[in-house]
């Protein structure tokens, strides 16, 4: 175990990449997101966001004119799914992902995003009421493979020593418990990630 804020150097040693998925609603997504960007500390001139809004102080990419910019390397890419899930954008934008980097997927919550009415569905021709069919097996794998880490916010935590009324990020990774840190100069403040 070790604080999320740890990630981007346990990545970096081992040159591997990760895929992070935040939950949230849209209204308070922004400020879920700024709040990750911070913890994991990644440059904003490493960093690039799919979107159709301006979030964590990134300028969006918008759809389809994330072609522009393969060739290039990420330490951080944000997929905004609010703005719709494009399949082939999300594995363009993961092959821009460095080693030691990460790809952001900020999506509604489980509940609310399989029946999400994705603005993608407009662009493909899809009928009013599409079934989600995508979306459905996504999920499935995303809470499937451990080597997602799941961001969910907000939630209560207690743990011995730490504050029952702090308002605080909850780190999980597939079943993975959650417990603070108590090893390092954050105080006890940062969430710890499990990894298997």
């Amino acid at each position: 175990m070790f604080p999320l804020s740890h990630l981007p150097i346990r990545l970096g040693r081992s040159f591997t990449r990760r895929l992070l998925w935040l939950e949230s609603d849209y209204a308070s997504a922004p400020e879920k997101l700024a709040e990750l960007l911070a913890q994991l500390g990644y440059p904003k001139e490493q960093s690039a966001l799919l979107s159709n809004r301006k979030l964590a102080g990134l300028a969006p990419i918008g759809r389809g004119e994330f072609v522009r910019y393969l060739g290039s390397s990420f330490s951080c890419i944000i997929i905004d799914a609010f703005a719709g899930l494009n399949p082939s954008a999300v594995a363009q934008a993961a092959g821009t992902v460095i080693g030691g980097g990460v790809l952001i997927l900020l999506t509604p919550t489980k509940e609310n995003w399989l029946g999400f009415n994705d603005p993608e569905y407009s662009h493909i021709g899809a009928d009013a009421e599409p079934q989600g069919l995508f979306l459905r097996w996504l999920v499935n794998h995303l809470e499937e493979d451990s080597a997602v880490i799941r961001v969910q916010y907000p939630r209560y935590l207690a743990t011995p020593g730490s504050n029952i009324n702090r308002l605080s990020w909850a780190f999980t990774l597939g079943m993975s418990s959650v417990t603070w840190c108590n090893s390092c100069s954050c105080g006890g403040a940062a969430p710890l990630a499990v990894y298997r």
